[in-house]
């Protein structure tokens, strides 16, 4: 897969340069745009293979980030675990990356899912220069940050009051990739964290006073969504383990009426063995001895079941 390049002088000031396409394909792409080739060399080499791991490499005048985009494509949060076919919930996510340099801003996606265009569109008829284009950039993933740990919330809801209506048998299946998801999101927003805390750092002079308001406002949804994201997890993990007890109760229920049965059935083994063995006894001369043996069955249940009582086993 070749690059492709689209280019956008932003009205403020500065230029922005979107790099989409594979991650071999992007340094030469740069290069051809007349770009990369004054950029320091731990730059360069991180745009070679820039979404490897998420990070933020800062050297001199130039900052890369990449980090988690959060894409859309989640199913309904309130027939989620209605439903047998998994997953229950998904976190999909595309790597994105963002160079940030004096007058330039590039991006770098290998795939077209992340509204670039969109918001490049946007900006260049804003007079907000290349500050305002990184800021619309990060306020929209924070903005789908925030719409998948809503939906994360209302499947958290959901499960609790699934819970309470009674769990089917892949409930507790579902629940574990919920949880998983909800792990992958926190993931994915670490990076993102990293980002948006840079860029609202007093000594980084990349960015003009003028907007540090706006990253320090989006640096507090991030930390809100982090808490947020966290929350939920801790309500899944509740539930999940009310899911287990109450599965572990309804198993004790059940072994309890099975040894309640083997219990009442033991005296009458007992006395059966007993008469059912090849020897002569005096009682098979009684001329009522069947119906003393029934007798004698049915009086060492009934004080079995007044010793069960009195003990509470069927309160």
């Amino acid at each position: 897969m070749s690059a492709a390049a689209r280019y956008c002088a932003l009205a403020g000031g500065g230029r922005w340069l979107d790099v989409e396409g594979a991650p071999a394909e992007i340094a030469r792409a740069l290069e051809a745009e007349g770009f990369a080739t004054s950029l320091p060399d731990l730059i360069r080499r991180r745009l070679e293979e820039p979404f490897r791991r998420p990070r933020v490499t800062a050297l001199g005048d130039a900052v890369f980030f990449a980090f988690w985009w959060p894409l859309a494509g989640v199913p309904d949060p309130a027939r989620v675990l209605r439903t047998t076919v998994p997953p229950a919930f998904e976190v999909r996510r595309a790597p994105f990356g963002l160079l940030l340099a004096p007058g330039w801003l590039v991006t770098i996606h290998p795939g077209a899912a992340p509204p670039v265009q969109e918001i490049m569109a946007s900006a260049g008829a804003r007079a907000d220069g290349v500050d305002g284009a990184v800021y619309a950039l990060l306020e929209r993933a924070v903005g789908d940050f925030e719409r998948l740990a809503l939906d994360l919330a209302q499947v958290a809801e959901e499960a609790a009051a699934a819970l309470r209506r009674g769990t089917r048998d892949k409930f507790y299946f579902d629940l574990l990739d919920v949880r998983r998801e909800a792990l992958r999101l926190r993931v994915a927003l670490g990076p993102a964290r990293a980002v948006v805390e840079l860029l609202r750092a007093r000594d980084f002079r990349l960015v003009e006073d003028r907007w540090r308001p706006y990253f320090d406002d989006l640096a507090e949804r991030v930390r809100q969504l982090v808490d947020d994201v966290e929350d939920t997890r801790l309500a899944l993990r509740e539930t999940l383990e009310s899911h287990v007890s109450i599965h572990n109760e309804r198993q004790n229920n059940f072994m309890q009426v099975l040894t309640v049965i083997s219990t009442f059935t033991l005296p009458t083994t007992l006395v059966a063995s007993i008469y059912g063995m090849n020897f002569r006894m005096p009682e098979y001369q009684w001329p009522h001895g069947y119906i003393y043996a029934l007798g004698l069955m049915l009086a060492l249940n009934m004080a079995l079941f007044a010793y069960l009582w009195w003990r509470g086993w069927f309160r």
